[in-house]
């Protein structure tokens, strides 16, 4: 009699244990398919004012988009700015940040300052071609093609 209350006992707590792995499964296979509309792509560009708007309605025509898609200008003398300005009102998602004429590594540091994200993925568009931009910016979003690594920075 006591090794079948024994059984029981052994089973149900064996069975108690699976429901909580599922659960705990089924959360963790949630948060990992909605990780991808976390990543924020940002592009930091200077002088641009021939292609960026071009690379901005060629993102958005793209079938994969983050969430949020930040231009940081740092710091351009042409006509960039004022381009921008303009083509953000027709793009919720698109964010704009301008910085001076400063150093491209303080530039990144302004813009981990600037965006609070969990995952943020940075491009350098001034030493790259539109065509570049534009395939690095829709292969990334493409959550076939890339896994993300989240990193921590103390302030």
């Amino acid at each position: 009699m006591e090794g079948v209350f024994l059984g029981t006992l052994f089973t149900a707590i064996i069975v108690i244990l699976g429901i909580c792995l599922y659960r705990k499964v089924i959360i963790l296979q949630s948060y990992a398919c909605n990780l991808d509309h976390e990543l924020v792509i940002v592009l930091l560009v200077k002088d641009a004012q021939n292609e960026i708007e071009g690379i901005i309605r060629d993102y958005y025509r793209g079938k994969t988009q983050s969430k949020e898609f930040w231009i940081v200008d740092c710091g351009s003398h042409d006509q960039t700015p004022q381009i921008l300005e303009r083509i953000s009102w027709y793009f919720s998602g698109l964010r704009l940040l301008f910085v001076s004429d400063i150093p491209l590594k303080l530039c990144k540091k302004e813009v981990i300052e600037h965006i609070n994200a969990p995952a943020v993925m940075i491009i350098d568009g001034t030493q790259l071609s539109y065509k570049n931009i534009m395939s690095l910016t829709h292969f990334l979003c493409n959550k076939n093609n890339v896994a993300i690594g989240l990193k921590t920075y103390e302030k």
